[in-house]
């Protein structure tokens, strides 16, 4: 490794050091493809963005499954997870789980999105924007329609590499 290289390796290391120090809400963010097959990952960068157009934004790496048909299709579906969804998070992150994930759960369809029934909301947005930058596209999407199931429950967060819940609020990074 080259001393650049390794400096780069350091700056990245630190770097993602640094981000396990940030909590952050869980998703799944979902699309489908051009034969209707249903596509997710786990995701915490989502953002809100603006309240007028309604939009939010969500980082997506390229080489993800997801990305090809956002990328070619123009739409995808923020579900915001609630703590009992973790086996749903774990089985999103997983590239062994790929052809499970959507097995579990009560799963539905809106324009052609698929979206977790009973997930906190499910956000339906059309790309107005993409920003690629090193590995991973920012999807500004302007919100086209919000399905808010009834009663609110914990959030899933996400924060040292483990979901954090009121048991283990308190931790270091």
């Amino acid at each position: 490794m080259s001393e650049t290289n390794s400096g780069e390796w350091v700056l990245g290391d630190t770097f993602r050091h640094a981000l396990r120090c940030v909590a952050g809400t869980v998703y799944l963010v979902t699309a489908s493809d051009e034969s209707r097959r249903w596509h997710g990952i786990t995701a915490t960068s989502v953002v809100s963005v603006s309240m007028s157009p309604p939009s939010l934004l969500a980082c997506i790496n390229t080489a993800s499954t997801v990305f090809g048909p956002i990328d070619r299709l123009g739409s995808f579906c923020v579900n915001v997870l609630a703590q009992e969804h973790e086996q749903h998070s774990a089985r999103f992150s997983s590239p062994a789980e790929y052809e499970a994930r959507f097995r579990f759960g009560e799963w539905k369809r809106h324009a052609g999105l698929p979206y977790l029934a009973d997930a906190q909301a499910a956000i339906f947005c059309e790309v107005a924007h993409k920003i690629v930058h090193g590995s991973h596209a920012i999807f500004i999407g302007n919100v086209e329609h919000v399905i808010v199931p009834r009663g609110i429950k914990q959030p899933l967060i996400y924060y040292n590499q483990s979901y954090l819940s009121h048991e283990n609020a308190v931790g270091v990074c």
